[in-house]
């Protein structure tokens, strides 16, 4: 009799504890189904003030840059409808309504560029890990300069979530290839060109803007932009207006593009950057912001164990890397191992014949 009464026991304590650990499973689901949306928010947010800066830039000063204030909220409330943000972007709407210069609209790009890189960034690492403290110390602040973004503000907000240091001036050579340049380039155009189509609440908008093109692609280009990149992703949506979930989709591809470009060129090849990424790189976290977390996780790694050294010629010492647009000039140093120079934008040729 004991002994079946101790067996019902358990079998209760037994239950408790399964529905138990299942409920914290679902409560820790939520939560982080929760926090992905916050940070999704954040960074469609920062991006919305991006594109009104972009649209200053570009119709400042012209009878369309009017219509885009009169129309801005039935603007904004339609692309938002396809992330289900609650929230009017006032600060977008401020830019809108009251545009600045064209230089100064230009040089406002950088502070929410940043803070859009950097909830990019803290999104996509396993919480727990040494990954934000990787962050601050191993990226290269020549690469995070050329892409626009603000140094300091990028470092300070990602250092401090670290409770790491970064120690300013310090450049480790990596350079950017122009194959990287044109990418980074190319999406943030694209990203540029889908914010006005899925905005559009009427397909005549679209063609609007297509058939008037020529009048301000040179504001275009002015701004680093890619004219044709912007074109083509405007003219090939003048038939009909997408669906929420397609509108979703359209956006967030160049977006997870340009986050991966932008991440996986921040520091140097097989170096303690890119483990640290293939280590502690968050799939289902990307996933959550709609970027392709399975693919950046793969290139992470292939980045970090590939084998990317060329050891033939007359000075086997010295190697040339490259991968994602990334050319790095390396070389031991000691007896006739004296160093090396990639002479070509896409590494492929490296001096003595390595």
């Amino acid at each position: 009799m004991k002994i079946a009464i101790m067996n019902i026991v358990l079998s209760l304590v037994f239950g408790i504890c399964v529905l138990t650990g299942r409920a914290s499973s679902v409560e820790h689901s939520r939560v982080t189904r929760d926090i992905a949306f916050d940070r999704l928010s954040q960074i469609l947010m920062n991006g919305s003030i991006i594109h009104a800066n972009h649209l200053a830039a570009t119709f400042s000063g012209t009878s369309r840059m009017q219509w885009f204030c009169t129309n801005f909220d039935s603007l904004d409330a339609h692309w938002r409808s396809a992330f289900g943000l609650p929230s009017p972007s006032t600060d977008a709407k401020d830019v809108v309504c009251d545009p600045p210069t064209i230089e100064a609209a230009i040089g406002a790009l950088a502070s929410p560029l940043t803070r859009m890189f950097y909830s990019e960034v803290v999104t996509a690492g396993t919480s727990g890990t040494i990954y934000l403290a990787d962050m601050c110390t191993l990226m290269e602040e020549d690469i995070i300069r050329f892409y626009g973004v603000s140094v300091k503000e990028f470092f300070k907000l990602i250092c401090a979530d670290a409770g790491a240091k970064h120690t300013f001036g310090i450049s480790g050579g990596l350079v950017l290839t122009e194959s990287a340049s044109a990418s980074i380039k190319r999406y943030k155009s694209q990203i540029f060109a889908r914010m006005m189509v899925i905005s559009a609440t009427d397909v005549s908008q679209i063609r609007s803007l297509c058939t008037d093109f020529p009048s301000f692609q040179a504001a275009i280009t002015k701004q680093g932009l890619n004219s044709s990149e912007v074109q083509i992703n405007l003219c090939d949506n003048v038939e009909t207006l997408l669906a929420p979930s397609d509108a979703r989709a359209y956006l967030l591809e160049p977006m997870g593009n340009l986050f991966e470009v932008m991440l996986l060129n921040a520091g140097p090849v097989k170096s303690a950057y890119t483990q640290s990424l293939c280590s502690n790189l968050d799939v289902d976290a990307m996933e959550d912001l709609g970027f392709d977390g399975n693919r950046i996780v793969t290139n992470a790694c292939a980045l970090n164990s590939a084998s990317l050294a060329r050891r033939r010629g007359p000075n086997p010492c010295l190697t040339c890397s490259f991968d994602y647009g990334i050319c790095v000039r390396s070389g031991r140093s000691g007896g006739d191992c004296s160093g090396q120079v990639c002479q070509s934008s896409n590494c492929h040729g490296c001096g003595f014949g390595c």
